[in-house]
């Protein structure tokens, strides 16, 4: 009886050992972009950020908040595959605060006139707040060009224009819109596996923000009673640029480093878009300017929190 006991036990135990060893390989699972004809979607971004810009020890601290809800319509696919994207901005809620120079910009692009002596940043806030430009995907769902009006962008004076043209030239936008898609693999992806994307921020004044962000699949999630796959995401380097200088103000070098950072994006793989991503970041770091051929070096220490979410 025990040899038989015995016996029981070590099959049972040999049964447990081989179904460990040979239980299947993780599934996999592709994040596949998709375009529907006359598809509608909405997205909403939330930018908060809190800067302060030490020069020669003196602090100067800029807060902002922003919402931009932009709305999507897609065509008809044509025969060659191109499906074209309409993107018009529905609403653009601002707040920039600069105490030491006394700047405190309330905007709305519901009531743009009411935000009055706001200088070249509320000129960009009201080219912005009235975008409207056209995204043409390839038969991949691939995003290929931009097409945007430059009537308005045109009227403003020289000064103004360098101060905003980064951020609402087409092949910036096309740009900002390539580096996002580009977080999305193209190939099949299982629990665990990571991999690298260089994502680029541009900022007014010919700004240029670089981050190398880490991705990594979680698996599967739940989020606003939809199925999601989870992706985790984390800057693990930054650099800072400008291009040309401005009024005067010429860059010279940076060495940042991020403090900390964190965040993720949700795909839904029935939709085909990324349906929410977040991100924090802290970066701090040194940034070296030139005026008029003297040297003016900062201290960089920024904050910033960024959400989107499309439905």
């Amino acid at each position: 009886m025990k040899r038989r006991s015995f016996l029981i036990s070590t099959l049972l135990a040999f049964v447990w050992s081989a179904m460990a060893v040979w239980q299947p390989l993780a599934a996999e699972v592709t994040l596949a972009r998709k375009l529907s004809n006359r598809q509608k979607f909405s997205t909403t971004t939330k930018i908060e950020s809190q800067q302060t810009l030490t020069i020669n020890g003196s602090p100067i601290v800029t807060k902002s908040s922003q919402t931009r809800v932009l709305s999507s319509q897609a065509g008809e696919r044509r025969a060659d595959g191109e499906i074209d994207v309409q993107v018009v901005t529905e609403a653009l809620q601002a707040k920039i605060e600069v105490p030491v120079a006394g700047l405190d910009i309330n905007f709305d692009s519901a009531k743009p006139d009411e935000a009055k002596d706001s200088g070249p940043l509320g000129e960009l806030l009201k080219l912005a707040g009235k975008m409207k430009y056209t995204v043409t995907y390839d038969a991949q769902n691939s995003p290929k060009k931009v097409d945007m009006s430059r009537e308005a962008f045109n009227s403003l004076d020289d000064a103004t224009k360098k101060l905003v043209e980064s951020q609402l030239d087409p092949n910036n936008v096309l740009e900002a819109i390539i580096s996002e898609e580009a977080l999305i693999p193209a190939e099949a992806v299982k629990v665990g596996d990571k991999w690298e994307k260089v994502v680029k921020m541009r900022l007014e004044g010919q700004q240029i923000m670089t981050f190398k962000i880490q991705c990594q699949y979680e698996g599967p999630a739940r989020h606003a009673g939809r199925d999601v796959e989870r992706v985790a995401t984390k800057a693990t380097e930054v650099t800072y640029a400008m291009e040309g200088d401005l009024g005067g103000l010429k860059f010279q070098k940076a060495d940042l480093r991020i403090e900390d950072q964190g965040g993720a994006m949700l795909f839904d793989p029935h939709l085909g878009q990324i349906v929410h991503r977040e991100s924090d970041y802290h970066i701090a770091g040194k940034i070296d300017f030139e005026v008029g051929g003297t040297a003016l070096p900062a201290d960089l220490d920024l904050r910033m929190k960024v959400t989107t979410d499309t439905l």
